[in-house]
């Protein structure tokens, strides 16, 4: 759904990063229990690559071989914070044209994208 939405293979990246920790991606969120409404899938480490106009993610080799790389717009892109996740910074990333999906990443991820793009599409205040 994501990948078909977003695939994209940008030319060269401003920075690229390798992110051990994961990125989870949820099909919706139930804010009343704090809980993913329908799964969640685990991805064990990423390439994250910083665009002038989005953020590219792309599974570590050889686990990228069947998953196309997700280019994510940053003027298509939400960040809120969530209380779900694994460490109590968490925070997701939402697509203008899929709501129900939330890419749930940590602060530093979101303190990367911030200090790695110009201008940043992150708020200060995150």
């Amino acid at each position: 759904m994501v990948a078909a939405r977003y695939a994209n293979k940008p030319s060269r990246p401003l920075i690229a990063r390798k992110f051990p920790e994961s990125v989870i991606m949820t099909a919706g969120f139930d804010p009343a229990r704090q809980l993913p409404r329908s799964g969640y899938r685990f991805y064990g480490g990423c390439i994250l690559q910083c665009y002038e106009d989005g953020l590219a993610l792309d599974q570590i080799p050889p686990l990228n071989v069947m998953c196309p790389k997700l280019f994510l717009p940053f003027q298509s892109m939400e960040i809120h914070e969530t209380s779900w996740g694994f460490s109590d910074d968490a925070f997701a990333i939402r697509m203008d044209h899929l709501q129900e999906v939330d890419i749930i990443v940590d602060k530093e991820v979101v303190q990367w994208m911030r200090g790695n793009a110009n201008p940043p599409p992150i708020d200060e205040a995150v």
